[in-house]
Protein backbone atom coordinates (compact mmCIF):
# COMPACT_ATOMS: atom_id res chain seq x y z
CA UNK A 1 0.00 0.00 0.00
CA UNK A 2 1.29 3.53 -0.83
CA UNK A 3 2.14 5.94 1.58
CA UNK A 4 0.20 8.90 2.21
CA UNK A 5 3.22 11.30 1.48
CA UNK A 6 3.43 9.52 -1.78
CA UNK A 7 -0.25 10.44 -2.57
CA UNK A 8 0.38 14.01 -1.82
CA UNK A 9 3.47 14.01 -4.48
CA UNK A 10 0.57 12.17 -6.97
CA UNK A 11 -1.30 15.52 -6.28
CA UNK A 12 1.39 17.53 -7.16
CA UNK A 13 2.28 15.56 -10.67
CA UNK A 14 -1.04 15.51 -11.63
CA UNK A 15 -1.37 18.93 -11.14
CA UNK A 16 2.02 19.83 -13.41
CA UNK A 17 0.29 17.50 -16.15
CA UNK A 18 -3.07 19.26 -15.99
CA UNK A 19 -1.58 22.57 -16.25
CA UNK A 20 1.25 22.04 -19.20
CA UNK A 21 -1.59 20.10 -21.15
CA UNK A 22 -3.64 23.02 -20.70
CA UNK A 23 -0.68 25.54 -21.84
CA UNK A 24 0.92 23.55 -24.52
CA UNK A 25 -2.60 22.67 -25.71
CA UNK A 26 -3.90 26.16 -26.27
CA UNK A 27 -4.45 27.65 -29.60
CA UNK A 28 -1.77 30.86 -28.77
CA UNK A 29 1.34 30.17 -30.59
CA UNK A 30 4.51 30.32 -27.98
CA UNK A 31 8.01 28.74 -27.53
CA UNK A 32 7.66 26.05 -25.64
CA UNK A 33 10.31 24.98 -22.86
CA UNK A 34 11.81 21.66 -23.09
CA UNK A 35 10.12 18.59 -21.87
CA UNK A 36 11.62 15.34 -21.15
CA UNK A 37 10.45 12.10 -19.65
CA UNK A 38 13.90 10.15 -20.02
CA UNK A 39 14.34 11.65 -15.82
CA UNK A 40 17.87 12.23 -17.30
CA UNK A 41 20.11 15.49 -17.65
CA UNK A 42 23.76 14.52 -18.60
CA UNK A 43 26.39 16.86 -17.33
CA UNK A 44 27.47 17.76 -20.96
CA UNK A 45 24.21 18.80 -21.36
CA UNK A 46 23.05 23.31 -21.34
CA UNK A 47 19.59 23.67 -22.02
CA UNK A 48 18.73 27.59 -23.26
CA UNK A 49 15.27 27.27 -21.66
CA UNK A 50 13.34 26.41 -19.18
CA UNK A 51 13.35 22.74 -18.35
CA UNK A 52 10.20 20.70 -17.48
CA UNK A 53 11.37 16.89 -16.33
CA UNK A 54 10.17 13.53 -15.30
CA UNK A 55 10.68 10.16 -14.72
CA UNK A 56 10.48 7.32 -12.39
CA UNK A 57 14.35 8.17 -10.81
CA UNK A 58 15.13 11.91 -12.08
CA UNK A 59 19.18 13.48 -12.64
CA UNK A 60 19.45 16.62 -13.33
CA UNK A 61 23.55 16.82 -13.29
CA UNK A 62 23.81 19.74 -16.35
CA UNK A 63 22.88 23.43 -16.57
CA UNK A 64 19.27 25.11 -17.47
CA UNK A 65 19.10 28.48 -18.37
CA UNK A 66 15.91 29.19 -17.31
CA UNK A 67 13.20 27.45 -14.82
CA UNK A 68 13.38 23.68 -13.53
CA UNK A 69 10.33 21.78 -12.88
CA UNK A 70 11.09 18.14 -11.86
CA UNK A 71 9.16 15.49 -10.31
CA UNK A 72 9.50 11.67 -9.77
CA UNK A 73 10.31 9.15 -6.77
CA UNK A 74 13.51 10.12 -6.01
CA UNK A 75 14.57 13.57 -7.88
CA UNK A 76 18.40 14.30 -7.62
CA UNK A 77 20.03 17.68 -8.41
CA UNK A 78 23.44 17.99 -9.34
CA UNK A 79 23.60 20.53 -11.73
CA UNK A 80 23.71 24.18 -11.94
CA UNK A 81 20.17 26.28 -12.74
CA UNK A 82 20.57 29.73 -13.71
CA UNK A 83 16.77 30.39 -12.41
CA UNK A 84 14.52 28.92 -10.33
CA UNK A 85 13.95 24.91 -9.51
CA UNK A 86 10.67 23.49 -8.24
CA UNK A 87 11.24 19.50 -7.26
CA UNK A 88 8.67 17.91 -6.54
CA UNK A 89 8.88 13.90 -5.30
CA UNK A 90 9.03 11.16 -2.72
CA UNK A 91 12.54 11.68 -2.29
CA UNK A 92 14.58 15.55 -3.22
CA UNK A 93 18.49 15.59 -2.96
CA UNK A 94 20.34 18.61 -3.81
CA UNK A 95 23.91 17.52 -3.82
CA UNK A 96 26.66 19.34 -2.33
CA UNK A 97 28.00 20.61 -6.69
CA UNK A 98 24.73 21.89 -7.44
CA UNK A 99 24.26 25.84 -7.86
CA UNK A 100 20.77 26.93 -7.83
CA UNK A 101 20.72 30.53 -9.34
CA UNK A 102 17.64 31.93 -8.10
CA UNK A 103 14.61 30.20 -5.65
CA UNK A 104 14.44 26.63 -4.32
CA UNK A 105 10.79 25.32 -4.17
CA UNK A 106 10.36 21.97 -2.72
CA UNK A 107 7.51 19.03 -2.15
CA UNK A 108 8.54 15.73 -0.88
CA UNK A 109 8.37 13.34 2.03
CA UNK A 110 11.95 13.71 2.65
CA UNK A 111 14.16 16.88 1.64
CA UNK A 112 18.20 17.33 1.36
CA UNK A 113 19.12 20.30 0.16
CA UNK A 114 23.32 21.31 -0.19
CA UNK A 115 25.15 23.24 -2.38
CA UNK A 116 24.27 26.92 -2.76
CA UNK A 117 20.67 28.53 -3.49
CA UNK A 118 21.31 32.13 -4.29
CA UNK A 119 17.20 33.21 -3.36
CA UNK A 120 15.01 31.61 -0.95
CA UNK A 121 14.28 27.89 0.21
CA UNK A 122 10.39 27.18 0.38
CA UNK A 123 9.78 23.82 1.19
CA UNK A 124 7.05 21.08 3.05
CA UNK A 125 7.91 17.76 3.93
CA UNK A 126 7.88 14.95 6.25
CA UNK A 127 12.12 15.96 7.07
CA UNK A 128 14.34 18.45 5.46
CA UNK A 129 17.92 18.13 6.35
CA UNK A 130 20.24 21.24 4.29
CA UNK A 131 23.75 22.22 4.63
CA UNK A 132 23.21 24.89 1.86
CA UNK A 133 25.03 28.03 1.58
CA UNK A 134 21.45 30.04 1.27
CA UNK A 135 21.65 33.68 0.05
CA UNK A 136 18.35 34.93 1.78
CA UNK A 137 15.39 33.59 3.30
CA UNK A 138 14.84 29.63 4.28
CA UNK A 139 10.59 28.77 5.03
CA UNK A 140 9.70 25.43 5.95
CA UNK A 141 7.23 23.68 7.06
CA UNK A 142 7.03 19.96 8.31
CA UNK A 143 7.71 17.17 10.94
CA UNK A 144 11.68 17.93 11.58
CA UNK A 145 14.19 20.27 9.81
CA UNK A 146 17.86 19.94 10.87
CA UNK A 147 20.37 22.64 9.56
CA UNK A 148 24.31 21.51 9.51
CA UNK A 149 26.76 23.07 11.31
CA UNK A 150 28.05 24.18 7.64
CA UNK A 151 24.93 25.51 6.80
CA UNK A 152 24.74 29.37 6.47
CA UNK A 153 21.29 31.56 5.52
CA UNK A 154 22.20 35.17 5.02
CA UNK A 155 18.46 36.61 6.17
CA UNK A 156 16.47 34.77 7.83
CA UNK A 157 14.89 30.98 9.12
CA UNK A 158 11.02 30.65 9.23
CA UNK A 159 9.83 27.61 10.43
CA UNK A 160 6.45 25.90 11.67
CA UNK A 161 6.35 21.85 12.65
CA UNK A 162 7.39 19.40 15.35
CA UNK A 163 10.93 19.75 16.19
CA UNK A 164 14.08 21.77 15.00
CA UNK A 165 17.65 21.00 15.20
CA UNK A 166 19.41 24.39 14.71
CA UNK A 167 23.21 23.78 14.42
CA UNK A 168 24.12 26.31 11.41
CA UNK A 169 24.43 30.11 10.82
CA UNK A 170 21.42 32.12 10.19
CA UNK A 171 22.74 36.16 9.74
CA UNK A 172 19.01 38.03 10.48
CA UNK A 173 15.94 36.71 12.45
CA UNK A 174 14.91 33.35 13.42
CA UNK A 175 11.49 33.10 13.82
CA UNK A 176 9.99 29.51 14.75
CA UNK A 177 6.81 27.44 16.13
CA UNK A 178 7.39 24.29 16.75
CA UNK A 179 7.32 21.48 20.02
CA UNK A 180 10.58 21.35 20.09
CA UNK A 181 13.51 23.48 19.63
CA UNK A 182 17.66 22.52 19.72
CA UNK A 183 19.63 25.43 19.00
CA UNK A 184 23.70 24.92 18.55
CA UNK A 185 24.25 27.86 15.70
CA UNK A 186 24.25 31.61 15.55
CA UNK A 187 21.67 33.77 14.86
CA UNK A 188 22.46 37.47 14.27
CA UNK A 189 19.73 38.51 14.93
CA UNK A 190 16.51 38.22 17.65
CA UNK A 191 15.18 34.37 18.07
CA UNK A 192 11.56 34.25 18.66
CA UNK A 193 10.64 30.76 19.36
CA UNK A 194 7.10 29.66 20.56
CA UNK A 195 7.70 26.38 21.80
CA UNK A 196 5.87 22.78 23.81
CA UNK A 197 6.87 22.30 27.03
CA UNK A 198 9.18 19.38 28.57
CA UNK A 199 7.45 16.01 28.08
CA UNK A 200 4.91 17.25 25.80
CA UNK A 201 4.19 14.00 23.19
CA UNK A 202 5.08 14.35 19.71
CA UNK A 203 1.71 15.35 17.67
CA UNK A 204 0.42 11.87 16.31
CA UNK A 205 -0.42 12.93 12.70
CA UNK A 206 3.00 13.33 11.78
CA UNK A 207 3.64 9.26 12.90
CA UNK A 208 1.23 7.84 10.85
CA UNK A 209 1.72 4.81 8.37
CA UNK A 210 5.27 6.29 7.49
CA UNK A 211 6.12 6.95 11.12
CA UNK A 212 9.29 4.34 11.00
CA UNK A 213 10.60 6.62 7.98
CA UNK A 214 10.72 9.66 10.23
CA UNK A 215 14.09 11.41 12.07
CA UNK A 216 14.55 10.34 15.44
CA UNK A 217 12.15 12.48 17.42
CA UNK A 218 13.98 14.57 20.37
CA UNK A 219 12.23 15.65 23.50
CA UNK A 220 10.11 18.38 23.56
CA UNK A 221 10.95 21.66 24.78
CA UNK A 222 13.49 24.41 24.58
CA UNK A 223 17.10 24.07 23.99
CA UNK A 224 19.93 26.32 23.88
CA UNK A 225 23.66 24.80 23.68
CA UNK A 226 26.40 26.15 25.31
CA UNK A 227 28.09 27.02 21.64
CA UNK A 228 25.12 29.11 20.27
CA UNK A 229 25.82 32.72 19.41
CA UNK A 230 22.30 35.06 20.01
CA UNK A 231 22.91 38.50 18.85
CA UNK A 232 19.55 40.05 19.68
CA UNK A 233 16.86 38.81 21.54
CA UNK A 234 15.96 35.39 22.25
CA UNK A 235 11.86 35.71 23.21
CA UNK A 236 10.55 32.28 23.59
CA UNK A 237 7.05 31.72 24.11
CA UNK A 238 5.97 28.21 26.22
CA UNK A 239 3.64 27.00 29.07
CA UNK A 240 6.57 27.04 31.49
CA UNK A 241 9.62 28.53 31.75
CA UNK A 242 12.58 26.39 30.08
CA UNK A 243 15.57 28.90 31.52
CA UNK A 244 17.85 25.71 33.07
CA UNK A 245 17.78 24.54 29.67
CA UNK A 246 19.30 27.71 27.96
CA UNK A 247 22.94 27.77 28.14
CA UNK A 248 24.01 31.18 27.03
CA UNK A 249 23.23 35.00 27.44
CA UNK A 250 21.55 36.39 24.11
CA UNK A 251 23.02 40.16 23.71
CA UNK A 252 19.89 41.55 24.08
CA UNK A 253 18.80 39.42 26.92
CA UNK A 254 16.56 37.02 27.36
CA UNK A 255 12.15 37.50 27.16
CA UNK A 256 9.92 34.38 28.48
CA UNK A 257 6.18 34.70 27.65
CA UNK A 258 3.06 32.19 28.31
CA UNK A 259 0.83 31.98 25.56
CA UNK A 260 -2.51 33.66 26.09
CA UNK A 261 -5.27 31.21 27.30
CA UNK A 262 -7.88 30.06 25.59
CA UNK A 263 -11.53 30.98 27.42
CA UNK A 264 -12.78 27.67 29.65
CA UNK A 265 -15.46 26.05 27.85
CA UNK A 266 -14.48 27.03 24.28
CA UNK A 267 -12.96 24.99 21.61
CA UNK A 268 -10.94 26.84 18.60
CA UNK A 269 -11.63 25.64 15.36
CA UNK A 270 -7.94 25.90 14.78
CA UNK A 271 -5.41 24.53 16.60
CA UNK A 272 -3.43 27.00 19.07
CA UNK A 273 0.33 27.20 19.65
CA UNK A 274 2.91 25.50 17.48
CA UNK A 275 0.42 23.57 15.32
CA UNK A 276 -1.30 26.19 14.72
CA UNK A 277 1.46 27.79 12.99
CA UNK A 278 2.35 24.82 11.43
CA UNK A 279 -0.74 24.47 10.19
CA UNK A 280 -0.72 27.97 8.61
CA UNK A 281 2.75 27.44 7.11
CA UNK A 282 1.90 24.42 5.28
CA UNK A 283 -1.14 25.89 3.76
CA UNK A 284 0.78 29.05 2.69
CA UNK A 285 3.82 26.95 1.27
CA UNK A 286 1.16 24.47 -0.81
CA UNK A 287 -0.70 27.69 -2.32
CA UNK A 288 2.54 30.05 -2.89
CA UNK A 289 4.14 26.91 -4.99
CA UNK A 290 1.36 26.46 -6.68
CA UNK A 291 0.28 29.91 -7.59
CA UNK A 292 3.46 30.99 -8.11
CA UNK A 293 2.99 27.74 -11.68
CA UNK A 294 -0.27 29.02 -12.54
CA UNK A 295 0.47 33.09 -12.83
CA UNK A 296 3.69 31.44 -14.86
CA UNK A 297 1.68 28.59 -17.27
CA UNK A 298 -1.94 30.12 -17.32
CA UNK A 299 -1.58 33.71 -16.76
CA UNK A 300 -4.65 34.37 -18.48
CA UNK A 301 -6.64 32.09 -17.35
CA UNK A 302 -5.81 33.08 -13.53
CA UNK A 303 -6.06 36.86 -14.77
CA UNK A 304 -9.98 36.27 -16.29
CA UNK A 305 -11.24 34.07 -13.08
CA UNK A 306 -9.95 36.72 -10.84
CA UNK A 307 -12.21 39.48 -13.06
CA UNK A 308 -15.25 37.23 -12.81
CA UNK A 309 -14.83 36.86 -9.22
CA UNK A 310 -14.84 40.80 -8.99
CA UNK A 311 -17.31 41.64 -11.37
CA UNK A 312 -19.65 39.08 -10.79
CA UNK A 313 -19.34 37.53 -7.23
CA UNK A 314 -22.67 36.36 -6.05
CA UNK A 315 -23.09 34.65 -9.22
CA UNK A 316 -19.78 32.67 -8.96
CA UNK A 317 -20.61 31.78 -5.67
CA UNK A 318 -24.14 30.45 -6.61
CA UNK A 319 -22.32 28.53 -9.15
CA UNK A 320 -19.51 27.20 -7.14
CA UNK A 321 -22.10 25.54 -4.33
CA UNK A 322 -23.95 23.67 -7.23
CA UNK A 323 -21.25 22.81 -9.12
CA UNK A 324 -18.92 21.25 -6.03
CA UNK A 325 -22.67 19.64 -5.17
CA UNK A 326 -23.67 18.20 -8.00
CA UNK A 327 -19.76 16.62 -9.30
CA UNK A 328 -19.62 15.00 -5.88
CA UNK A 329 -23.31 13.52 -5.67
CA UNK A 330 -22.79 12.57 -9.24
CA UNK A 331 -19.64 10.58 -8.65
CA UNK A 332 -21.27 8.92 -5.80
CA UNK A 333 -24.11 8.10 -8.29
CA UNK A 334 -21.57 6.81 -10.90
CA UNK A 335 -20.01 4.48 -8.08
CA UNK A 336 -23.25 2.65 -7.55
CA UNK A 337 -23.92 2.30 -11.58
CA UNK A 338 -20.60 1.04 -11.77
CA UNK A 339 -20.95 -1.22 -8.55
CA UNK A 340 -24.26 -2.24 -10.02
CA UNK A 341 -23.16 -3.21 -13.71
CA UNK A 342 -20.10 -5.16 -11.95
CA UNK A 343 -22.57 -7.35 -9.90
CA UNK A 344 -25.23 -7.72 -12.92
CA UNK A 345 -21.82 -9.13 -15.22
CA UNK A 346 -20.93 -11.61 -12.33
CA UNK A 347 -24.31 -12.53 -12.23
CA UNK A 348 -24.13 -13.37 -15.74
CA UNK A 349 -20.86 -15.70 -15.03
CA UNK A 350 -18.85 -12.80 -16.82
CA UNK A 351 -16.47 -12.56 -14.16
CA UNK A 352 -13.43 -11.14 -15.88
CA UNK A 353 -15.19 -8.40 -17.76
CA UNK A 354 -16.49 -7.62 -13.98
CA UNK A 355 -12.93 -6.88 -13.17
CA UNK A 356 -12.33 -4.69 -16.06
CA UNK A 357 -15.61 -2.82 -15.32
CA UNK A 358 -14.14 -2.07 -11.66
CA UNK A 359 -10.95 -1.19 -12.96
CA UNK A 360 -11.73 0.71 -15.20
CA UNK A 361 -14.77 2.50 -14.10
CA UNK A 362 -13.21 3.14 -10.58
CA UNK A 363 -9.71 4.31 -11.95
CA UNK A 364 -11.68 6.70 -14.48
CA UNK A 365 -13.77 7.99 -11.68
CA UNK A 366 -11.28 8.34 -9.10
CA UNK A 367 -8.93 10.10 -11.80
CA UNK A 368 -11.78 12.95 -11.93
CA UNK A 369 -12.45 12.88 -8.80
CA UNK A 370 -8.87 13.98 -7.96
CA UNK A 371 -8.68 16.58 -10.22
CA UNK A 372 -11.99 18.31 -9.44
CA UNK A 373 -10.96 17.69 -5.29
CA UNK A 374 -7.35 19.70 -6.78
CA UNK A 375 -9.50 22.78 -8.01
CA UNK A 376 -11.88 22.70 -4.99
CA UNK A 377 -9.17 22.49 -2.32
CA UNK A 378 -6.85 24.93 -4.00
CA UNK A 379 -7.24 26.32 -7.45
CA UNK A 380 -10.26 27.94 -5.71
CA UNK A 381 -8.73 30.09 -3.29
CA UNK A 382 -5.47 31.20 -6.12
CA UNK A 383 -8.41 32.43 -8.14
CA UNK A 384 -9.46 35.05 -4.92
CA UNK A 385 -6.31 35.38 -3.51
CA UNK A 386 -4.94 36.72 -6.88
CA UNK A 387 -8.07 39.03 -7.27
CA UNK A 388 -6.39 40.42 -3.17
CA UNK A 389 -3.23 41.23 -4.62
CA UNK A 390 -4.13 42.19 -8.00
CA UNK A 391 -6.23 44.80 -6.23
CA UNK A 392 -3.90 45.81 -3.57
CA UNK A 393 -1.41 46.20 -6.63
CA UNK A 394 -4.39 48.41 -8.36
CA UNK A 395 -1.91 51.45 -8.60
CA UNK A 396 1.09 49.88 -9.69
CA UNK A 397 2.07 50.05 -13.75
CA UNK A 398 0.69 47.03 -15.42
CA UNK A 399 3.58 46.46 -17.09
CA UNK A 400 5.58 46.09 -13.79
CA UNK A 401 8.61 43.60 -13.50
CA UNK A 402 7.16 40.64 -11.84
CA UNK A 403 3.79 42.08 -11.11
CA UNK A 404 1.91 39.04 -11.28
CA UNK A 405 3.83 37.01 -9.19
CA UNK A 406 3.79 39.53 -6.36
CA UNK A 407 0.28 39.59 -6.86
CA UNK A 408 -0.28 35.89 -6.42
CA UNK A 409 2.34 36.19 -3.01
CA UNK A 410 0.38 38.58 -1.36
CA UNK A 411 -2.67 37.54 -2.16
CA UNK A 412 -1.45 33.80 -0.90
CA UNK A 413 -0.36 35.41 2.60
CA UNK A 414 -3.84 37.51 3.45
CA UNK A 415 -5.59 34.36 2.79
CA UNK A 416 -4.00 32.33 4.73
CA UNK A 417 -3.46 34.69 7.54
CA UNK A 418 -7.67 35.24 7.16
CA UNK A 419 -7.87 31.25 7.02
CA UNK A 420 -6.13 30.70 10.07
CA UNK A 421 -8.36 33.16 12.27
CA UNK A 422 -9.99 31.07 14.79
CA UNK A 423 -13.59 30.54 14.37
CA UNK A 424 -14.18 32.66 11.13
CA UNK A 425 -11.71 31.42 9.16
CA UNK A 426 -13.78 27.88 8.58
CA UNK A 427 -16.15 30.75 7.33
CA UNK A 428 -13.51 32.32 4.88
CA UNK A 429 -12.55 29.25 3.39
CA UNK A 430 -15.94 28.23 2.77
CA UNK A 431 -16.67 31.60 0.63
CA UNK A 432 -13.26 31.47 -1.24
CA UNK A 433 -13.75 27.99 -2.40
CA UNK A 434 -17.39 28.45 -3.57
CA UNK A 435 -16.80 31.79 -5.56
CA UNK A 436 -13.45 30.38 -6.86
CA UNK A 437 -15.19 26.96 -8.46
CA UNK A 438 -18.09 28.92 -9.94
CA UNK A 439 -15.59 31.52 -11.53
CA UNK A 440 -13.54 28.45 -13.23
CA UNK A 441 -17.01 27.12 -14.08
CA UNK A 442 -18.02 29.90 -15.75
CA UNK A 443 -14.83 30.83 -17.26
CA UNK A 444 -14.96 27.46 -19.37
CA UNK A 445 -18.39 27.43 -20.05
CA UNK A 446 -18.14 31.17 -21.74
CA UNK A 447 -15.25 29.78 -23.59
CA UNK A 448 -17.60 26.80 -24.99
CA UNK A 449 -19.90 29.43 -26.42
CA UNK A 450 -17.29 31.31 -27.78
CA UNK A 451 -15.52 30.61 -31.44
CA UNK A 452 -11.66 29.71 -30.50
CA UNK A 453 -9.25 32.57 -31.23
CA UNK A 454 -5.57 32.68 -32.48
CA UNK A 455 -3.72 34.72 -30.76
CA UNK A 456 -0.76 36.07 -32.92
CA UNK A 457 2.68 35.36 -30.97
CA UNK A 458 4.23 38.47 -29.92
Amino acid sequence: MKKRSFYTIVVFATMLVMVATLTFGSARPVQAADIRETGVLNSDETVDDDLIISGQQVRVDGTVNGLLIAAGQTVTLNGTINGDALLFGENVIVSEKAVIKGNLFSGARTIVVNGEVTGSIAGGSASMVTGAKVGRNIYYGGYSLETQADSDVDRGLYFGGYQAILNGSITRELNAAAGAVELNGAVGGNALIRVGIPGQNQPSYFVGPYGSQMPASIPSGLRVGPKAKIAGKLVYTSETSQSTAIQVQPEGGIVYQTPVPQERGTRPTTQPGPWGAFNFLRNFITLLLLGMLAVWLLPVITSRTSQIVRTRFAQSAGYGLVTVIVVYATAFVAALLIVALGLFLTVLTLGGLSNAIFGIGFSGLGLLVAAFTLVVSYISKLVVAYLIGDLILSGASPTMQGRRYLAMAIGVLIYALARSIPYLGWLVGVVVTVAGVGAIWLYFRSRRELPAQVVPAA
